[in-house]
């Protein structure tokens, strides 16, 4: 071509020329072809690079608003990816601890009876690397400080082309819902056995009418001999035992007649204190605090003072040496959430709180407290009635009762009592504070 065009330059300048210029123009349109051509190709990649960035963020930020804990994992257990909520329910600040762990070690190494799980025995890994779906339901897991918490649990495996890839795992913390539940079990079963408890009394009642009655017609012979006297005075003494029994299992079940009356519990403190003090032993120091200034509660006096009777006497008991037995007062308003746990209304309580240093009781010993005829101290020493009598006399008033226990470390009930009035009642006496 360029030989041609050194021919037609020879031979007419003129026509070169021409020639020289279009080719000129052609080779230019050609070059501003391919550059904006190249430039919409980078735009294109600009773009489609962008639009990856924005639909990662967009997942990345749907994954972190979400509250459930959402990680991925290779075939191995190891952690690719987690989420803010995953991280947070893990014990950590942020998910980067997490990315390479093994995950198994980390958060499912310990079964709930406190035994080693080792990672050999762990069947959703094994299904994991089968490939099958793992759905574990409720698992206990481990927090980086050393807690756990109850999980619902699910794994799903992530393939390709046959080929497994990993898995994604969703988790949400149910401790309070396993919580929940284990506290509406616990009622319904009080529930029941109170109901039993209530037909028991009553039909051991008439069957003690029966017994007692016969015993007073007995009595009124003149014939009887003093032997015969001292039997007939023995079933009087074992009905009368019985009676206190049924009156006690209908106190439980709520099913007592109370006298309730406005009264100033500080007042019912104090007077129970005198005698208590001479019922624990001398190396037991019993104190009460009493809040200066508290509303009116309207309550049976003789219950409050038996239930109080029973606390102390239950905490003295507990104290193995020298410790302490602290009775407290106080005003309390309970809002929606904290009366719903007790499940008692909302609004303003009158508490009357027994703390002491004794052994304390496990997790095991506490379930089992308010249950009739349940005791720790032996069958031959205590009925098992009396925690369960304070039960159903302070829910029979309207109020609720709390217990917290820690081995070796003492236990703490309180009394939830309905506050009868605004009007405030006269403070403690000056004895009280001084005691206190």
């Amino acid at each position: 071509m360029f030989t041609a065009l050194w021919l037609v330059q020879t031979a007419h300048p003129e026509l070169w020329l021409a020639a020289a210029a279009g080719l000129f123009l052609t080779l230019a349109a050609l070059a501003w072809w391919m550059a904006a051509a190249a430039k919409g190709e980078l735009r294109r990649r600009i773009a489609a690079e962008q639009e990856a960035r924005n639909s990662e963020f967009q997942t990345r930020l749907l994954l972190d608003c979400s509250e459930d804990g959402i990680y991925a994992l290779d075939p191995g257990g190891h952690c690719l990816w987690a989420n803010r909520a995953a991280a947070r329910l893990f014990g950590f600040a942020s998910a980067e601890p997490l990315i390479g762990q093994q995950m198994h070690a980390l958060i499912h190494h310990t079964r709930p009876d406190g035994s080693p799980y080792p990672l050999e025995e762990c069947t959703g890994l094994e299904k994991l690397l089968a490939g099958q779906p793992v759905v574990q339901g409720e698992e206990l897991l481990w927090r980086a400080d050393g807690t756990s918490f109850w999980a619902d649990l699910r794994v799903n495996p992530m393939a390709r082309d046959g080929k497994m890839l990993g898995a994604v795992v969703v988790l949400r913390d149910i401790t309070e819902r396993r919580q929940r539940d284990s506290q509406l079990r616990h009622a319904q079963k009080i529930e029941a056995v109170a109901r039993l408890s209530a037909g028991v009394a009553h039909e051991f009642n008439n069957l003690l009418s029966v017994i007692s009655g016969h015993a007073e017609l007995l009595r009124q012979r003149n014939d009887l001999d003093g032997a015969t006297l001292r039997q007939i005075g023995s079933i009087e003494h074992a009905s009368r035992r019985a009676a206190e029994l049924t009156r006690r299992l209908l106190a439980f079940s709520g099913k007592q007649v109370l006298q309730p009356v406005e009264l100033q519990l500080n007042a019912s403190v104090e007077a129970c204190v005198t005698m208590l003090r001479h019922l624990v032993r001398e190396n037991v120091v019993l104190q009460p605090v009493l809040a200066s200034s508290l509303p009116l509660v309207k309550a049976d006096p003789h219950q409050i003072e038996q239930a109080l009777f029973n606390l102390v006497l239950n905490a003295a008991d507990a104290i193995a040496a020298d410790g302490r037995i602290e009775i407290r007062t106080a005003e309390v308003r309970l809002a929606s959430g904290a009366a719903a746990a007790l499940g008692v209304r909302a609004g303003d309580y009158v508490t009357l709180t027994v703390n002491d240093t004794g052994a304390g009781m496990d997790a095991d010993l506490q379930k089992h407290i308010f249950e009739p005829f349940f005791t720790t101290k032996g069958h031959h020493s205590a009925s098992g009635l009396g925690l369960s009598t304070v039960f159903g006399f302070v829910q029979q008033s309207g109020g609720a009762v709390s217990f917290h226990s820690t081995p070796g470390l003492g236990t703490t009930v309180s009394l939830y009592l309905p506050a009868a009035a605004a009007d405030r009642a006269p403070a403690a006496s000056p004895a009280a504070a001084a005691q206190a």
